[in-house]
């Protein structure tokens, strides 16, 4: 399965939208490896999932 990008904090999103998204990936990756993601906390506030690389830019 191959998700698209979603911009999360545009007004279309919200409560049900997001438990719709976190049901289907609770049903395609239930063991929660995040297909090795890792959670950034940008500066700006905003949550990003980034494979290693990419937060690596994020890193104190």
């Amino acid at each position: 399965m191959r998700l698209c990008f979603l911009e999360l904090n545009s007004p279309g999103i919200g409560g049900a939208g997001l438990r719709a998204l976190r049901q289907l990936l609770d049903a395609e990756d239930p063991s929660q490896h995040w297909g090795g993601l890792k959670k950034v906390l940008t500066p700006e506030g905003h949550y990003l999932w980034l494979c290693e690389h990419h937060a690596e830019a994020y890193k104190v």
